[in-house]
């Protein structure tokens, strides 16, 4: 992969997390909450409704709707990239890592937000809400554990992917296409060795 294409790749999977993170946040409270209505009718008496919503039920699922899209999107990645001869691990977690960076960056200014930027930053954050009452109220902590495992799985699905995508096709392996691949990376160790001494002797 090309340094302009990793680039872009870098920043359209950035771009992806933060809008998926707010459609999980609406999908979760609409969506969800219509289907649950459908199915339990006295889920729209008011007790149990703020039932639900103290649990944290909502945030919980908002955290899964992201794992679950996450996970499709950087499969399907993986197995695309291994189809053109792209793929490339350190690359993917260098994206991992601006995910990151991106996502929890902006937390450390909500202690400063007051009123619609509060509720701005909440509602943003809201697929980790789940976590504060594990982290006592410290909305940093909650976001940086939160959005850990969400990248790590995408990442992983990635390598599955390659992994996946190369057993079904193994001319894809470097070692199939060339069986002296193995052997030649044996051989140029041995000379950077035998150079090596060499050079300790002079």
């Amino acid at each position: 992969m090309t340094y302009s294409k990793g680039v872009f790749y870098t920043i359209s999977r950035v771009i992806l997390l933060l809008l998926i993170n707010v459609f999980s946040s609406v999908v979760s409270t609409t969506l969800f909450a219509w289907i649950l209505n459908l199915i339990i009718p006295s889920f729209g008496e008011n007790s149990f409704r703020e039932r639900l919503f103290s649990s944290g039920i909502w945030s919980v699922l908002a955290w899964c709707v992201i794992i679950v899209i996450l996970v499709v999107l950087f499969y399907s990645d993986g197995k695309r990239h291994s189809a053109y001869g792209e793929f490339e691990g350190y690359m993917i977690f260098i994206v991992s890592v601006f995910m990151f960076a991106v996502y929890v960056i902006p937390i450390f200014f909500m202690d400063n937000a007051r009123d619609n930027a509060l509720l701005a930053f909440e509602g943003f954050y809201f697929p980790c809400k789940w976590l504060l009452t594990a982290f006592n109220g410290d909305y940093v902590t909650a976001v940086m554990v939160g959005i850990i495992p969400p990248i790590v799985l995408a990442a992983a699905s990635y390598c599955i992917a390659h992994v996946v995508y190369v057993k079904h096709y193994p001319s894809l392996d470097p070692i199939i296409q060339n069986p002296n691949y193995q052997i030649d990376e044996e051989t140029d160790d041995a000379e950077e060795a035998d150079n090596t001494e060499n050079n300790d002797e002079k």
